[in-house]
């Protein structure tokens, strides 16, 4: 994990050692957080949304 700017703006990101995949982070509220997957050499983006699980939720 490290701070990397995206469109400008500083955000954490998840840098891989192995792949050429970089993961942009953004706090939507206090449960959730949104996502971004940047593959090096493709202009596409993947979004995905992260959903704090609740203690004691089970699957």
């Amino acid at each position: 994990m490290r701070t990397l700017a995206d469109d400008g703006v500083m955000t954490a990101a998840m840098a891989y050692e192995r792949q050429p995949i970089t993961d942009y982070f953004r706090r939507v509220n206090e449960h959730e957080i949104a996502g971004m997957m940047v593959v090096e050499h493709d202009s596409r983006r993947y979004f995905f949304r992260l959903t704090k699980a609740e203690a004691g939720a089970g699957a």
